[in-house]
């Protein structure tokens, strides 16, 4: 589960910021807009992580990584139907 941990939170947290200006160009949204998008994500986390860590005691990791990985799958793909900032 710390691998699994790692590798999420390297790949999630400090490379958001090469992705910036692409993003800004592409999609004419302001930077403002994806500080916002981070701001909210890491809230979620705080939210979301004492319950998960509840799940993952109960359950064990196998099963609630399971369903994380299809929600996320989901959430991806539906990203592609995003065209307002809000």
């Amino acid at each position: 589960m710390v691998v699994f941990t790692a590798m999420v939170v390297g790949l999630a947290g400090p490379n958001i910021a090469i992705f910036i200006a692409p993003m800004t160009d592409e999609l004419g949204w302001s930077p403002a807009a994806f500080g916002w998008a981070q701001f909210g994500r890491l809230e979620a986390v705080i939210v979301a992580g004492p319950v998960i860590g509840r799940v993952l005691d109960r359950y064990g990791p196998r099963y609630p990584v399971a369903i994380a990985g299809v929600a996320a799958s989901g959430l991806v793909v539906s990203l592609a139907y995003v065209h307002e900032e809000w």
